[in-house]
């Protein structure tokens, strides 16, 4: 069987430090053919072709560098990982020498917001199929944090990067690994002040005041802190209800009768 460990080592060529491709390489130029048109791959069973494939991935070293900073821009740590990339570039060349397909068949997601940031809980079930046909299953959960639209994407990213290196059992040759723990940074919540000013804000919409009012239910002491609004200290809680029946009274129809306290009649 070839040597895929040579192959991944080359299309590694082209990658920047800080495991981004560089510009000036292309994908094309830095990974070989591996399977002419027309020569598939031997059709065995798959926990066969699961072990050939495991034979050729031997280990991946942590080649990938994050650097932590802090709000301000100061830097706090750096860590050394395997990235996603770096993972499907060994795990893809094997899987097309040895006829291996994995894809995920069953996805179940989950959202927790935490002030702007989001994450991702997702629970995804790989099938591993070969070309006779043979199939097994394994299951995967991961998290992913983003402030955007990436909190799903980053989960599944890490579901499959997980997935893989766990399967194939690939070792990383650092017996530093288990020495000590890569310290996990989580987003900050917000503030009661920074909460009081992104509830009065008028910029702020009606689906984040009703996340916020989420958060302040599952944080009782939170939803109990007093804030300075103007010449009265209200709670949170006060607040965000206030907040959301002036706004539903305001953006709501002028047909649409209102009471004094702002709920539609």
């Amino acid at each position: 069987m070839s040597d895929l460990r040579s192959w991944a080592t080359a299309a590694k060529v082209g990658t920047a430090g800080n495991g981004r491709s560089d510009p000036g390489k292309t994908a094309d130029s830095a990974v070989p053919t591996i399977v002419e048109m027309g020569s598939d791959p031997e059709a065995v069973p798959v926990r066969q072709a699961w072990a050939r494939a495991m034979r050729i991935c031997k280990a991946l070293t942590k080649g990938s560098t994050a650097r932590v900073n802090n709000k301000e821009g100061k830097f706090l740590y750096s860590y050394q990982y395997r990235g996603v990339d770096d993972v499907v570039t060994l795990a893809g060349l094997a899987f097309r020498e040895v006829g291996v397909m994995v894809v995920p068949v069953e996805i179940a997601t989950e959202y927790r917001p935490a002030g702007q940031m989001v994450t991702c809980f997702a629970t995804v079930t790989y099938e591993v199929s070969s070309i006779d046909g043979s199939s097994f299953r394994g299951v995967v959960r991961s998290e992913g944090i983003d402030n955007g639209d990436k909190a799903t994407v980053k989960a599944l990213q890490q579901a499959y990067r997980v997935f893989l290196t766990t399967a194939l059992t690939l070792p990383t040759y650092d017996p530093t690994t288990d020495s000590d723990a890569t310290p996990i940074l989580r987003p900050e919540p917000p503030s009661p002040l920074e909460l009081r000013d992104e509830i009065v804000n008028p910029q702020t919409s009606l689906s984040r005041l009703l996340a916020i009012s989420g958060e302040l239910k599952r944080d009782n002491s939170l939803a109990a802190t007093r804030v300075p609004v103007g010449d009265r200290e209200v709670t949170l809680w006060d607040l965000c209800v206030e907040t959301g029946k002036a706004r539903r009274a305001k953006e709501s129809k002028p047909e649409t009768p209102t009471d004094p306290s702002g709920e539609t009649a």
